[in-house]
């Protein structure tokens, strides 16, 4: 789908002495109009400012467990071409030829996003799959999801724990009657 409407989408970088460097190595700055000089494309290898409708679905390509990562709010503000990923659950990504970076959130303000009840499950888990946290930081969110599989998520992306999903990490004081 093309679009020409403004709309506001999400952008992930890599934090690298204060600056933010998207995964081509280029450095953006908030408040400043990017164009791009080329026809645009949608995905992997194709040219323009890649863009997600949803903070946690930017993260998608980025390696937050082993770098800094920020999230950012950008103005989509020229023709932009938006798909959906049904296959892998991301929907709504997009490639744009004009952006610009309004805001860069603070780890504490997307912790905070994501810890509220008005969040969908679905997105949260996402989320704690693919931003790296600390357990505390986990916690806040855990809070408004207990009745969650979110627990076994942390587990298993964060600490590594390919049992986590396991019959046998299971409670075995359950009992089913049939």
């Amino acid at each position: 789908m093309k679009s020409m409407e403004k709309r506001i989408g999400y952008k992930a970088f890599y934090l690298q002495d204060g600056s933010l460097i998207n995964l081509y190595g280029k450095v953006f700055m908030p408040g400043v109009v990017y164009k791009a000089s080329k026809k645009i494309g949608y995905g992997v290898g194709q040219y323009g400012y890649h863009f997600a409708s949803t903070p946690e679905d930017c993260l998608r390509y980025f390696d937050t467990y082993n770098k800094d990562v920020v999230v950012t709010m950008a103005d989509i503000m020229g023709e932009a071409i938006i798909r959906n990923d049904e296959y892998n659950g991301y929907l709504e990504l997009g490639s744009t030829d004009k952006i610009m970076i309004s805001k860069v959130f603070s780890r504490d303000a997307l912790i905070s996003h994501f810890a509220n009840n008005a969040v969908p499950f679905y997105r949260v888990e996402r989320f704690v799959r693919d931003f790296k946290m600390t357990p505390d930081e986990f916690s806040m969110i855990y809070q408004c999801h207990q009745k969650t599989s979110l627990d076994k998520v942390y587990d298993y992306y964060q600490n590594g724990n390919k049992d986590a999903f396991s019959v046998s990490s299971l409670s075995k004081d359950k009992v089913y009657k049939l």
